[in-house]
């Protein structure tokens, strides 16, 4: 079409010059014709001849011209109708580019979507993986659990059954006790009767009326005296239990924590040794000896911290000889002794024992962790990623430390007169309370379940006692306010004997070995592994997906 009117306007300038040229030619002539004064008449027609050849000339180029142009142009409308053809062509292919082009976008949208959809079923596997991973976790955690209460009950069910062999001991050495005292009794009536065989031969009614007497006398004294001899040989077997005096330090006792149902005692001075005895000793004739004398330790020890796990537990001593040490309570050995560059007046374990917190007394708190994989028994505290971290805040030392159930947070007391609770996991200080002295004692325990409820009140104080028994003594002292009370004596069941509490103990402790207990624990094994392969078949098919997805994506259109 631009190359058909490009030639269009070209031949209408040729004919255009060509006339103009023809007009100019006709004036020049009819001038010169009309001018006989400038040139003469055979001059005239020489020129009109010369003009007319010219003209002639001028025809026969402007016919080849014309013939030129109209040739130009015929050549124009088969190359605009060549060009037309291949706008047309074009046309075509750009409306079947078109008609590709929303085929390749309806087909990009549903890739998008599918696409959308396997994010989102990802997503789910993922989440599923999480939750398996989670139960999976929690199921590892309640085995442990569960294991460590098998142990824990193994244990309180051998030291049920020491108690309850003591218990029958006891029983046993209060019988021998009372059939002596029956003895006793027995030749006390036979003397008895001796004695009235006696006055009756004599015949004396004054000295059988004293007989009589003697003789009631002496049953009621030989009673007593058989009851207050049981009395006293159950006393003298007990006593040793209430009243038992420890022999082993020379110093004054800073503290003494109880290890799992009084099995053992533990205790220290302030000295650089430890001492603990067995709380539950059949043996009341002796004083009780030590049972491990632990004294690694070179200066005074400031603190000491009792882990879990009873008489397997572990037990972690702070001292001025900038140690902490962590023992072995049953066998008396050292597991672990770290060094630091200040004094440490106090220690204590998280709940589960991955850590161990350690007051200096620069007022740094300073977190050791008990799973790094050196084996060294001794080492000397670095802060590294591997848990050894310190907390920075109190300006003197650190008095006592406590950790939460869970773990998160850490609660410290010092002598800077300020108590400071601090997370965990970040090494901040949460927040802060301030005293009017140095703070000797700090510790977490569970809030009561009213302290959330809104409508619980306080308890009511008790009331002040009254002056009489009966309304009617009182006169007027209901109208003054006064509250009769009654405190009853004997309204509780009175309580069974120490044999009868050890054998129910005993049962309770042999209902936890049934074999329904160790069934669980399989069960849950078994639930465990199929859920572990379960998680492998779930990350198959994600990494499956994750792979196509990516196929998908990276595919060229």
């Amino acid at each position: 079409m631009t190359s058909s009117k490009s030639s269009q306007t070209t031949r209408n300038i040729v004919i255009a010059c060509l006339a103009l040229w023809s007009i100019i030619s006709l004036i020049i002539i009819v001038v010169w014709a009309t001018s006989p004064e400038m040139k003469g008449a055979s001059q005239c027609r020489t020129e009109m001849q010369a003009l007319r050849e010219r003209h002639e000339g001028a025809k026969v180029v402007w016919n080849k011209d014309r013939k030129a142009l109209e040739e130009l142009v015929r050549q124009g409308w088969r190359n605009q109708t060549a060009l037309q053809k291949q706008i047309d062509e074009q046309k075509n292919q750009i409306q079947s580019l078109n008609v590709s082009l929303n085929t390749s976008q309806q087909e990009n949208a549903i890739l998008n979507e599918n696409i959308t959809i396997l994010q989102g079923k990802i997503e789910q596997y993922k989440i599923m993986e999480e939750n398996l991973t989670a139960e999976v976790t929690l199921q590892k955690d309640q085995i442990e659990a569960l294991e460590h209460n098998l142990t824990l009950k193994a244990q309180e069910l051998a030291s049920c059954e020491a108690l309850r062999i003591a218990a029958k001991q006891l029983q046993t050495a209060a019988e021998k006790q009372k059939q002596a005292c029956e003895t006793t009794r027995q030749y006390l009536q036979k003397q008895l009767m001796k004695c009235k065989e006696v006055e009756k031969h004599e015949n004396e009614p004054e000295h059988e009326y004293h007989l009589e007497l003697n003789d009631s006398g002496g049953q009621g004294i030989t009673m007593n005296s058989v009851t207050l001899a049981v009395i006293g040989c159950l006393s003298l077997l007990l006593v040793p239990y209430v009243n038992r005096k420890f022999a082993g330090h020379f110093e004054s006792t800073l503290s003494g924590p109880d290890l799992s149902v009084s099995i053992v005692l533990c205790c220290y001075c302030y000295r650089s040794e430890i001492t603990y005895f067995e709380a539950v000793e059949l043996d009341s004739s002796r004083t009780p000896e030590p049972r491990h004398i632990l004294s690694r330790h070179s200066l005074p020890i400031t603190d000491i911290h009792c882990g879990l796990m009873g008489p397997q537990a572990r037990v972690a001593t702070a001292s001025l000889d900038q140690t902490v040490k962590v023992w072995e309570i049953s066998s008396g050995e050292m597991l672990l002794s770290v060094l630091f560059d200040v004094g440490i007046m106090s220690v204590t374990f998280d709940p589960c024992e991955y850590f161990l917190f350690c007051g200096g007394s620069d007022g740094n708190i300073f977190q050791v962790s008990l799973c790094s994989t050196s084996l060294s028994r001794d080492k000397t505290f670095q802060t590294d990623s591997d848990g050894n971290q310190v907390f920075k805040g109190h300006r003197n030392l650190v008095t006592c430390l406590s950790v939460s159930m869970d773990g998160t947070l850490l609660l410290s007391g010092s002598n800077d007169e300020t108590v400071r609770m601090w997370d965990v996991q970040s090494k901040q200080c949460i927040w802060s309370i301030n005293h009017k002295g140095p703070v000797t004692n700090a510790a977490i325990i569970p809030a009561p379940a009213n302290m959330f409820l809104a409508d619980s009140h306080p308890a009511i104080p008790l009331p002040r006692f009254s002056r009489h028994l009966n309304p009617s003594e009182q006169g007027d002292g209901m109208g003054s306010g006064g509250v009769c009370l009654r405190l009853g004596a004997n309204t509780q069941e009175p309580e069974g004997t120490h044999l009868e509490k050890a054998d129910e103990l005993y049962s309770l402790m042999c209902a936890v070995t049934d074999k329904s207990v160790f069934g669980d624990g399989e069960n849950t094994k078994v639930r465990v592994s199929e859920l572990e392969e379960e998680v492998k078949t779930l990350k198959k098919i994600n990494k499956d997906l994750y792979e196509f997805s990516t196929q998908l994506l990276t595919k060229p259109n």
